[in-house]
């Protein structure tokens, strides 16, 4: 049973569009006459496009000019230098048809956009994006996007049916490598969702060194996921092997029902420090000592047998290891918190 996945959740905006659902039936998108997100959205998707955004048997509404979830990094050896990064037209059970990236050279006082061959549509490989985070290294020549991809449906051409993408600059966004994947999935959104939440960082000491890290359900049934990580350390030239860092199940120090289903991570980030070492921050979901089975998938929202907290791990070589007792930094209620 998963309790949370924020992939899965429908976008905050509700704009009048008709909905379609079925990958048979016909669409029809009412555009919204409004100038946000990209002007003129020069990545605009032809209502043929669309109909590869259909999950059978669920509704399905594309909200069109809708920016969500943006992010912003600043050159840190260039402060009139940034990069800002969001998701362009989010789709209401997951995802957006694409990103949206823009930058400036002035301090903010002019933008523009450029973009990255993501959407199918435009000459990609995926039927949506979403997640997106961007980050600068510690000598400000590179900055790094780091993605969650997903077919809405199964794409018979392709293996990667899900996975996350890192690709960088070297000209503060003007132009990108091309995308490169940190791990791919074979479910397609229409079947369950296997990865979730990537954040990207560079490290803030060593240029070279950038870290991604998510959560992983370790099927596409289970409502358990740990906290995945991969690293370069040559600027985004190779990434090394992706790999599990944290298993909140395995942590003595989080008091749970003892059931490996009912505990799972999101919302992972990685913070460098000063000294060099790495923390990375956790989002945990859990169900109290106690609980029973029966109590556990019975529970619906809001939700009585579940705890929420955020803690951290530590690595002390780079991200090489990690501590596996994670330290509580706070507690939070399920319901309304994190």
């Amino acid at each position: 049973m998963i309790k949370y996945s924020s992939f899965l959740l429908a976008g905050a905006l509700l704009l009048s569009i008709p909905a379609f659902v079925g990958a048979k039936q016909p669409i029809s998108v009412q555009i919204k006459n409004k100038e946000i997100g990209f002007k003129n959205n020069p990545n605009r998707i032809s209502t043929e496009c669309l109909l590869a955004e259909a999950i059978p048997g669920r509704t399905t509404i594309v909200h069109y000019n809708s920016p969500v979830e943006s992010f912003l990094a600043v050159n840190p050896q260039n402060a009139c230098q940034a990069v800002a990064v969001w998701q362009q037209d989010r789709i209401s059970n997951g995802g957006a048809l694409d990103i949206g990236i823009a930058h400036t050279e002035d301090g903010g006082k002019s933008w523009s956009d450029s973009t990255i061959p993501f959407q199918n549509c435009n000459g990609g490989f995926t039927a949506r994006s979403s997640d997106v985070w961007v980050s600068h290294s510690a000598d400000g020549k590179k900055v790094y996007i780091g993605t969650l991809h997903v077919n809405a449906v199964r794409d018979p051409n392709t293996q990667n049916q899900a996975g996350i993408t890192v690709t960088f600059s070297e000209d503060n966004g003007k132009n990108w490598s091309n995308p490169h994947f940190v791990i791919a999935a074979t479910t397609p959104l229409a079947e369950a969702v296997v990865i979730d939440k990537p954040s990207i960082t560079a490290d803030p000491v060593v240029a070279d060194n950038v870290y991604m890290t998510w959560d992983s359900f370790i099927s596409p049934i289970s409502g358990h996921s740990d906290t995945w990580f991969a690293r370069t350390t040559n600027g985004g030239l190779s990434w090394e092997d992706s790999r599990l860092i944290y298993n909140p199940f395995l942590d003595p120090g989080l008091k749970t029902n003892d059931i490996p289903e009912q505990n799972q991570t999101i919302n992972n980030i990685v913070v460098g420090l000063p000294n060099g070492d790495l923390l990375c921050f956790t989002n945990r979901l859990y169900a109290p000592p106690g609980t029973t089975e029966e109590q556990w998938n019975n529970d619906v929202f809001p939700f009585q047998f579940l705890t929420s907290d955020i803690a951290c791990i530590r690595s002390t070589d780079k991200g090489v290891t990690w501590s596996q007792t994670a330290t509580q930094i706070a507690v939070g209620d399920a319901n309304n918190d994190f």
